[in-house]
This record gives structure tokens, C-alpha cells and sequence, in this order.
């Protein structure tokens, strides 16, 4: 009787104890200077960690890419000089848009970029960016569609480091079914195999990258009927030679649907994604949840996570989750605290701790953690009404220190 008293008491105490250590520290919030007031989407971190690139949209201009190094204090720069000819020949930087900003896995200080001039969205790049030589002049873009040959706009991509290469893995406009690829000295091609598992009515919603492994995670169908699929590529001689292809079988109501699903930062075997369901209004709520591939259960983080459903098309790299990079934490907007950020310790998959982030931050868009884990940005509205559609931006850099 004693030796059980004793053993509810340890195991009290260690629930106690994994509660207090649950926990971040955060130091400072500071708001980044724009300049201007605009619209701000898509940050990208470099691997270091010093620079971020985002989108900005200042009011009745083209959107433009931004760069902030956080050694130097909390004012972005643009990226590219405005031209100084007024000559009507030439196309103005004012009349072109910059779109996903993305840095270079493989190549420091190399960001890629969509690049709308003559055509929309082509995969261009910009190498050896400093700060010290900001603003760059537009001759610093290298266009890659004609080396690629790329057909349409380009959707959504990512750069992707394998072995000593580096890939970049695209969905096109024209080809919503299927992922593309090139090692940008060929052309795109498609990924093979995929056509069996994602058939011509069906799109591809979402898709992410393993940090770890050469694997990757999409979803792809509609409505209830979207599914992940995991794909293990193999590598022969520096090429992708092929891709084995697995379907995630996680459980979930018969009416809900998948999206969002990405790899843990530490193991291939966890993976996050929400479950979204609708009420007989027709009004969506999501559950954020992690699935572990080693004994097929998911666990719910929580289920009031906010998404923002009509921006998502424009905002690809943004998430309203985001895996901590060195800790065993989830950050996720919590819609029923007027948005704020909270974080999940998901240490213990069967007692994950769920707390607010203490800082006053209110109507979040968007978080984004830095490749170190010291940094998490976060997209907010920024209006004398908050949350109100028409509202531009800010963008927060938030100091993380986690014990």
C-alpha cells in the first residue's frame, strides 16, 4: 500500500515537473520597420538565421522583397534599387512583382525568387546577397525559365537539399495534379509515380519537405476525401532516379478533410496536419493534430487553431502552425484568444501541455521560427478596427529563449 501511495506520488510529481518545464521564455517583441504601411506575406528565414526575406505590398504598388538582418537592428531594406530612367522603354521595378521569396539550401546568401515582368511568376535567383551591397540593381536577377523551361506561373516550390545537390521541387499553375522538378542545369520533370496515387480530377493542396531524409508530404483530393501521401525519393549517381510512394492512414471523421501536413524537425516518424470539419452552417473549425507513423495514432494538440482560409492561396509558405527547430515545440494561433500564439510541448504524446505565449500579441496571420530556433515572426493585422478585412500589416520579431 505504501510502495503504491509512493509511486502515484512520483508520478504526480513528474507531471508536475514536465508542466514547469513546459515553457518559453520571451525576452523581447519588436515590430520590424517597413518604411511604409503595406502588406506583408511570405518571410523565409536563411540557413544562418541572420537574414529574413519577406514579401511587401506597399499601398498601390507592386509587391517587392525585403530583407532584414537581424545583426543589424529591426529596418528592413528593399531588395532592388528603383531604376533611375523614366524612359517609357523600360519596365519600371514599380510595375513588376516579386513574389515567394525562398533561400538557397545548398549556396549561401542565394534567394530565390518568382519574378513578374513579361510573364508572371518566372523562378529566377539573386546570389551573394549582402547587406552591405543593398539595394541590388534588377541585372542581379538570373532568370531560370528558359533553363527549366518552365510552362506557367508557378504555384508553389521549394528548394531542396540532396546529398551534395540541390533540387528545386515546383507545382505549376497549368499542372495543379502534379509536382515538378529540375536540378536547374535540365528541364522540370515530373515526379515519377505520382500519377498513380494523384489521378487527373484531383489537385494537390499542399506539400513539404522532410529535413532530415529525402522524403516528402503531400495532400492531395477534395473535400473529404484528401489524403496524405508520403514519397521516399531514390538517389543513384546524383539523380532521382525514383520515388516509392505511401499512403498516411490517419483517423478522422468521415465528413472532415486533411490539410497542412509536415515532418517533425527532429524524426520522419511524426508529422503534424489539421483536420478541418464543418458545422450545418457551413462554418469550418480546425484541430491540430500530430500523427506518429510508429504505432499509426495521432494525438490532438488542440482544437481551436485558427487558419486563414481565403488568404492561403496567396500566402503558400505561410502556416498557422509551426514546428520549433530546436525544442520538442508546436506554435499554432488559437482563434478563440482573439488569435493569439500559444505553443504545445508535445515531449509526451500522451500528455501534451498547451500554453499561451506570454506576450501581448493579438489578431496573428502567420509564424514562421528561424533554422537556430532563437527567432519566431509573426504576421499580424494592423488596423484602428482589428481583424478587419481591409487592414495592412505588421510583422513582429519575437526573441525566443526556451528552458
Amino acid at each position: 500500500m505504501i510502495f503504491n501511495y509512493l509511486a502515484r506520488l512520483a508520478f504526480t510529481i513528474g507531471i508536475l515537473l514536465s508542466i514547469l518545464s513546459a515553457q518559453v521564455l520571451v525576452p523581447q517583441v519588436k515590430i520590424i520597420d517597413t518604411g511604409s504601411r503595406g502588406y506583408i506575406n511570405n518571410p523565409a528565414w536563411s540557413l544562418d538565421s541572420k537574414l529574413l526575406a519577406f514579401e511587401f505590398k506597399p499601398q498601390n504598388a507592386s509587391t517587392l522583397i525585403m530583407i532584414l538582418d537581424v545583426n543589424q537592428g529591426i529596418s528592413a531594406v528593399n531588395l532592388f534599387a528603383k531604376p533611375t530612367s523614366t524612359s517609357s522603354l523600360l519596365v519600371s521595378i514599380d510595375k513588376e512583382s516579386m513574389r515567394l521569396p525562398q533561400w538557397s539550401h545548398l549556396r549561401a546568401n542565394t534567394l530565390y525568387i518568382l519574378h513578374s515582368g513579361n510573364r508572371p511568376r518566372l523562378l529566377s535567383k539573386i546570389e551573394q546577397i549582402s547587406t552591405k551591397k543593398i539595394p541590388l540593381n534588377t541585372s542581379s536577377i538570373k532568370h531560370l525559365d528558359k533553363t527549366i523551361k518552365q510552362e506557367s506561373q508557378i504555384v508553389e516550390y521549394y528548394p531542396v537539399k540532396i546529398n551534395a545537390a540541390e533540387y528545386i521541387f515546383a507545382k505549376q499553375q497549368n499542372t495543379p495534379d502534379m509536382i515538378e522538378f529540375t536540378d536547374l542545369f535540365g528541364i522540370l520533370a515530373k515526379l515519377s509515380g505520382l500519377k498513380m496515387y494523384v489521378d487527373g480530377s484531383e489537385l494537390i493542396d499542399s506539400f513539404s519537405f522532410s529535413k532530415l531524409s529525402p522524403k516528402f508530404l503531400l495532400c492531395k483530393g477534395q473535400d473529404n476525401q484528401k489524403q496524405i501521401i508520403m514519397g521516399k525519393m531514390k538517389i543513384h549517381k546524383g539523380q532521382l532516379e525514383s520515388v516509392d510512394y505511401e499512403i498516411i492512414k490517419v483517423d478522422k471523421s468521415s465528413s472532415s478533410a486533411l490539410q497542412e501536413p509536415s515532418f517533425s524537425p527532429f524524426s520522419d516518424h511524426l508529422l503534424a496536419y489539421l483536420e478541418v470539419s464543418k458545422n450545418l452552417q457551413g462554418m469550418a473549425s480546425y484541430d491540430l493534430k500530430i500523427y506518429s507513423r510508429n504505432n499509426h495514432e495521432s494525438y490532438q494538440i488542440t482544437n481551436s487553431i485558427y487558419r486563414n482560409e481565403e488568404n492561403k492561396t496567396s500566402q503558400p509558405l505561410s502556416t498557422s502552425y509551426a514546428w520549433h527547430t530546436i525544442e520538442n515545440y508546436i506554435f499554432f494561433i488559437d482563434k478563440l484568444s482573439n488569435r493569439s500564439i500559444h505553443y504545445a510541448d508535445y515531449t509526451d504524446l500522451e500528455n501534451i501541455i498547451v500554453k499561451e505565449l506570454p506576450i501581448e500579441l493579438e489578431f496573428v496571420e502567420n509564424l514562421c521560427v528561424s533554422p537556430d530556433g532563437k527567432y519566431l515572426t509573426a504576421i499580424t493585422s494592423s488596423n484602428s478596427a482589428p481583424g478587419s478585412e481591409d487592414a495592412l500589416n505588421q510583422m513582429h520579431l519575437i526573441m525566443l529563449d526556451t528552458k
